[in-house]
């Protein structure tokens, strides 16, 4: 059944790519999300003569059973070998990342000799009083249904995520964060934060925690107004867009 859905949405799910002069950036979705949620990020550095790779990460469009055989490392290790492919080509190789494809930016930066990151409505500590229970509950329930799906519901969605949270990569997403958590401080690059104040996936005083971990001399905070989680599809995009360009060109 969900193959046969995904089908509907391959102009969604399936990876992009888009041409650019001789600086790169490297575009990770969030968890559960797709390459869409990108998309449009990639479009506008592209018409500004920026090249941007929007891969697809592991265990992603195809079935959240899939997703639920993955591992943090999975994540990483793909990210990393897409990121080692555009630096062989691109003097300048940027990263940046929605929620988990924020973190996964930032690890990342913390074990390579990343160019810039950009986090996007991303961080370390996750909002929901159900987490502490995981290790006991991934037992017995295999999946839960989101109560929220941004952008990703109905026939004209333009946004493709599952439907579900597995709960085995669910742990894995809490397990990285602790991880991510710790290794903060060896991430040096530039680093910009966009983050909604009215994020309740990853609230915005995940700003303050990076911001204060980090070991980047140069670091700034766009503190975004109206949007939820997922910001790069919100009424705030253009704000986005212009800061990331700007960030890129300055860096």
């Amino acid at each position: 059944m969900e193959n046969s859905i995904n089908k509907n949405f391959r102009h969604l799910i399936d990876p992009f790519w888009f041409e650019g002069g001789d600086i790169a950036c490297l575009l990770l979705h969030g968890y559960t999300g797709s390459p869409s949620e990108m998309k449009p990020l990639g479009e506008f550095l592209s018409k500004n003569g920026i090249a941007a790779s929007g891969p697809l990460l592991p265990g992603h469009g195809t079935t959240v059973q899939d997703l639920d055989t993955c591992d943090w490392m999975d994540w990483h290790n793909f990210v990393e070998a897409e990121w080692k492919r555009l630096k062989s080509d691109y003097k300048k190789v940027f990263v940046i990342g929605l929620s988990m494809g924020g973190a996964l930016a930032l690890h990342l930066s913390a074990h390579n000799n990343v160019d810039g990151v950009v986090t996007l409505a991303s961080g370390v500590k996750l909002a929901d009083w159900r987490l502490p229970m995981m290790p006991v509950v991934r037992h017995f329930i295999k999946k839960v249904k989101k109560t929220r799906n941004s952008y990703a519901r109905g026939p004209d969605r333009i946004r493709f995520a599952y439907e579900y949270n597995p709960m085995r990569a669910t742990q894995q997403i809490i397990n990285f964060y602790r991880h991510l958590s710790e290794t903060l401080s060896d991430v040096t690059a530039p680093l910009l934060i966009i983050h909604s104040k009215d994020d309740i996936i990853l609230r915005f005083e995940n700003t303050e925690i990076l911001t204060s971990n980090v070991s980047s001399s140069i670091k700034k905070v766009v503190a975004l107004e109206k949007a939820k989680h997922i910001i790069t599809l919100s009424d705030e995009q253009d704000t986005i867009h212009n800061e990331v360009l700007e960030f890129v060109n300055t860096h």
